[in-house]
């Protein structure tokens, strides 16, 4: 007698899921400064050296510079007070535009509405003008900002006008995730997700002026990306089958 064969069980829609939870840093999931550090010291001898090569530089550069200074007087209070006074304004700009860009998912226009409010401001500063109190016209200037800022975030989230600078944050929702976001899912791609924004992000453009391309259309396109877990064919799977899904 014929034995039934059992069907093949067919695909776990989790799976991907349960790997992805898998690969979470254990830095992220730390529960003590303790465990932190033990994760960290872990991914310095893996090779992922992070910040770690930036603070070196700096930490070198202030010893050579208080070595070589009159006096050495790089180090002093006065000096120190002055180096930040003077990187004071570069440090606002780069902490607003990192924070806007990676988070908000809004374009570089942030430096044109940062301008225009702190234009208003001195304005109203001014003796020759309106000689505001300063609390009075920072606040102004803040106002101004916001205006834009809801102006430009209205364009964006009702009208759908694309901005200058689309993040992973900003490419798909959880409710409806961009054809490669899904496509990356179902070929089972994410690993350490260290290289993923690069990868999605150039995909996506490629994807937006090219509908329908080749195998060799695709690698072209993602030249000079490295994975370093080594999922380059699953890559090229789950673009291909984005394509597909885009039509």
């Amino acid at each position: 007698m014929a034995r039934a064969e059992a069907p093949e069980a067919g695909p776990d829609p989790t799976a991907a899921v349960h790997a992805a939870t898998l690969e979470v840093p254990p830095g992220i999931v730390a529960q003590s400064l303790g465990e932190w550090s033990r994760a960290w010291l872990t991914r310095i001898r893996s090779g992922d050296s992070g910040v770690l090569p930036v603070i070196l530089a700096l930490l070198i550069i202030t010893i050579v510079f208080q070595a070589i200074s009159p006096n050495h007087v790089f180090l002093s209070a006065g000096n120190l007070v002055n180096l930040f006074q003077q990187s004071a304004y570069f440090m606002v700009l780069a902490m607003g535009e990192i924070f806007v860009i990676l988070l908000g998912e809004i374009d570089l226009s942030i430096a044109y509405t940062g301008g225009v409010g702190a234009a208003v401001t001195v304005q109203l500063v001014q003796p020759a003008t309106t000689k505001w109190p300063w609390w009075a016209a920072v606040i102004a200037g803040l106002l101004v900002c916001a205006v834009i800022g809801a102006l430009q975030g209205s364009l964006i989230t009702r009208l759908r006008l694309s901005s200058l600078i689309v993040t992973l944050a900003g490419l798909g929702t959880p409710n409806k995730p961009h054809p490669l976001q899904t496509a990356y899912v179902e070929e089972e791609v994410p690993q350490c997700a260290y290289c993923i924004n690069g990868w999605i992000m150039t995909a996506a453009a490629f994807l937006r002026d090219k509908k329908k391309p080749t195998d060799a259309e695709i690698r072209e396109a993602l030249t000079g990306l490295k994975c370093r877990c080594g999922t380059h064919m699953a890559i090229l799977r789950a673009v291909k089958r984005a394509a597909a899904m885009m039509g």
